[in-house]
Protein backbone atom coordinates (compact mmCIF):
# COMPACT_ATOMS: atom_id res chain seq x y z
CA UNK A 1 0.00 0.00 0.00
CA UNK A 2 1.18 3.52 -0.74
CA UNK A 3 0.20 4.92 2.35
CA UNK A 4 2.09 2.47 4.43
CA UNK A 5 4.95 2.61 2.14
CA UNK A 6 5.20 6.30 3.22
CA UNK A 7 4.63 6.06 6.39
CA UNK A 8 7.59 4.15 6.68
CA UNK A 9 9.43 6.35 4.38
CA UNK A 10 8.53 9.37 6.70
CA UNK A 11 9.75 7.09 9.93
CA UNK A 12 12.93 6.77 8.24
CA UNK A 13 13.54 10.07 7.47
CA UNK A 14 12.96 10.72 11.32
CA UNK A 15 15.62 8.61 12.36
CA UNK A 16 18.01 10.26 9.78
CA UNK A 17 16.67 13.74 10.72
CA UNK A 18 17.09 12.83 14.87
CA UNK A 19 21.19 11.49 13.76
CA UNK A 20 21.67 14.67 12.18
CA UNK A 21 20.11 16.35 15.54
CA UNK A 22 22.63 14.11 17.77
CA UNK A 23 25.78 14.86 15.32
CA UNK A 24 24.85 18.93 15.90
CA UNK A 25 24.46 18.16 19.86
CA UNK A 26 27.63 16.69 19.86
CA UNK A 27 29.53 19.31 18.33
CA UNK A 28 27.69 22.02 20.40
CA UNK A 29 28.60 20.63 23.39
CA UNK A 30 32.39 20.70 21.56
CA UNK A 31 32.01 23.87 21.15
CA UNK A 32 30.92 25.04 24.44
CA UNK A 33 34.15 23.77 25.98
CA UNK A 34 35.66 26.30 23.86
CA UNK A 35 33.12 29.09 24.22
CA UNK A 36 30.92 28.35 27.42
CA UNK A 37 28.94 30.89 26.42
CA UNK A 38 28.00 30.13 23.10
CA UNK A 39 28.34 33.42 21.00
CA UNK A 40 30.36 32.30 18.77
CA UNK A 41 29.10 31.73 14.78
CA UNK A 42 30.08 28.68 15.10
CA UNK A 43 27.46 28.29 18.13
CA UNK A 44 24.99 30.38 16.65
CA UNK A 45 24.80 28.15 13.40
CA UNK A 46 24.70 24.85 15.43
CA UNK A 47 22.00 26.33 17.82
CA UNK A 48 20.06 27.05 14.69
CA UNK A 49 20.17 24.07 13.09
CA UNK A 50 19.72 22.25 16.40
CA UNK A 51 16.13 24.26 15.86
CA UNK A 52 15.75 23.57 12.28
CA UNK A 53 15.84 19.70 13.23
CA UNK A 54 13.63 19.74 16.06
CA UNK A 55 11.45 21.14 13.81
CA UNK A 56 11.53 18.99 11.17
CA UNK A 57 11.50 15.90 13.53
CA UNK A 58 7.75 17.53 14.96
CA UNK A 59 6.31 18.29 11.31
CA UNK A 60 7.14 14.64 10.62
CA UNK A 61 5.86 13.24 13.68
CA UNK A 62 2.59 15.23 12.66
CA UNK A 63 2.73 13.59 9.21
CA UNK A 64 2.92 10.06 10.41
CA UNK A 65 0.07 10.40 12.86
CA UNK A 66 -1.86 12.13 9.84
CA UNK A 67 -1.09 8.93 8.05
CA UNK A 68 -1.86 6.51 10.74
CA UNK A 69 -5.62 8.09 11.46
CA UNK A 70 -6.04 8.18 7.44
CA UNK A 71 -5.25 4.32 7.50
CA UNK A 72 -7.75 3.77 10.55
CA UNK A 73 -10.30 5.88 8.44
CA UNK A 74 -9.63 3.69 5.59
CA UNK A 75 -10.06 0.62 6.55
CA UNK A 76 -6.82 -0.45 5.46
CA UNK A 77 -5.90 -2.16 8.88
CA UNK A 78 -8.43 -3.87 8.63
CA UNK A 79 -8.26 -5.23 5.08
CA UNK A 80 -4.00 -5.50 5.52
CA UNK A 81 -5.31 -7.93 8.79
CA UNK A 82 -7.49 -9.81 6.42
CA UNK A 83 -5.21 -10.24 3.66
CA UNK A 84 -2.54 -11.76 6.26
CA UNK A 85 -5.43 -14.20 7.48
CA UNK A 86 -6.27 -15.08 3.54
CA UNK A 87 -4.75 -18.41 3.36
CA UNK A 88 -7.22 -19.60 6.53
CA UNK A 89 -9.93 -17.88 5.08
CA UNK A 90 -13.09 -19.30 2.47
CA UNK A 91 -14.29 -17.17 0.15
CA UNK A 92 -17.71 -17.02 2.15
CA UNK A 93 -16.13 -15.97 5.36
CA UNK A 94 -13.89 -13.72 3.15
CA UNK A 95 -17.36 -12.06 1.99
CA UNK A 96 -18.89 -11.88 5.32
CA UNK A 97 -16.37 -10.72 7.43
CA UNK A 98 -14.06 -8.05 5.00
CA UNK A 99 -16.97 -7.28 3.02
CA UNK A 100 -19.45 -7.43 5.30
CA UNK A 101 -22.12 -9.18 3.59
CA UNK A 102 -25.08 -11.12 5.62
CA UNK A 103 -24.24 -14.60 5.91
CA UNK A 104 -27.04 -15.70 3.13
CA UNK A 105 -25.47 -13.15 0.39
CA UNK A 106 -22.11 -14.56 1.33
CA UNK A 107 -23.36 -17.94 0.55
CA UNK A 108 -24.67 -16.84 -2.90
CA UNK A 109 -21.38 -15.17 -3.78
CA UNK A 110 -19.46 -18.35 -2.43
CA UNK A 111 -21.77 -20.58 -4.96
CA UNK A 112 -21.52 -18.69 -7.81
CA UNK A 113 -17.38 -18.58 -6.61
CA UNK A 114 -17.47 -22.13 -6.82
CA UNK A 115 -19.58 -22.53 -9.89
CA UNK A 116 -17.51 -20.31 -12.20
CA UNK A 117 -14.11 -21.82 -10.80
CA UNK A 118 -15.13 -25.34 -11.32
CA UNK A 119 -17.29 -24.94 -15.02
CA UNK A 120 -15.51 -26.59 -17.88
CA UNK A 121 -13.41 -23.51 -19.56
CA UNK A 122 -13.33 -24.25 -23.48
CA UNK A 123 -12.10 -21.07 -24.20
CA UNK A 124 -8.46 -22.65 -24.87
CA UNK A 125 -10.17 -24.87 -27.52
CA UNK A 126 -12.05 -22.54 -29.29
CA UNK A 127 -9.45 -20.12 -29.61
CA UNK A 128 -6.68 -23.29 -31.57
CA UNK A 129 -10.05 -24.29 -33.62
CA UNK A 130 -10.21 -20.67 -34.66
CA UNK A 131 -6.55 -20.32 -35.48
CA UNK A 132 -7.13 -23.65 -37.24
CA UNK A 133 -9.73 -22.48 -39.29
CA UNK A 134 -7.75 -19.19 -40.17
CA UNK A 135 -4.36 -21.49 -41.09
CA UNK A 136 -7.07 -23.30 -43.16
CA UNK A 137 -8.42 -20.34 -45.05
CA UNK A 138 -5.22 -19.32 -45.63
CA UNK A 139 -3.64 -22.20 -47.12
CA UNK A 140 -6.89 -22.74 -49.17
CA UNK A 141 -6.05 -19.09 -50.95
CA UNK A 142 -2.51 -19.71 -51.12
CA UNK A 143 -3.11 -23.37 -53.15
CA UNK A 144 -5.58 -21.79 -55.10
CA UNK A 145 -3.60 -18.71 -56.11
CA UNK A 146 -0.67 -21.46 -57.11
CA UNK A 147 -2.78 -23.29 -58.94
CA UNK A 148 -3.95 -20.71 -60.88
CA UNK A 149 -0.26 -19.04 -61.93
CA UNK A 150 0.36 -22.52 -62.57
CA UNK A 151 -2.31 -22.71 -65.29
CA UNK A 152 -2.06 -19.40 -66.77
CA UNK A 153 2.13 -20.44 -67.02
CA UNK A 154 0.56 -23.47 -68.92
CA UNK A 155 -1.06 -21.63 -70.88
CA UNK A 156 1.90 -19.27 -71.77
CA UNK A 157 3.94 -22.34 -72.79
CA UNK A 158 1.84 -23.39 -75.38
CA UNK A 159 1.24 -20.41 -77.19
CA UNK A 160 5.66 -19.85 -76.81
CA UNK A 161 5.85 -23.81 -78.79
CA UNK A 162 3.52 -22.97 -81.57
Amino acid sequence: MATRQERSNLKTTVAQVEATRQQLQERLEQTQQKDPELNSPEAKRLQAGIAECDENIAKIKAGIQQYEAGLEASGANRLETAYQAKSQMTFQQFCQQVLGQSAAVAKQMNDLWLSVKTSNSNTTLYLVLTIAAVVAVILFFTIQNAARRRRKARRCRKWKTR
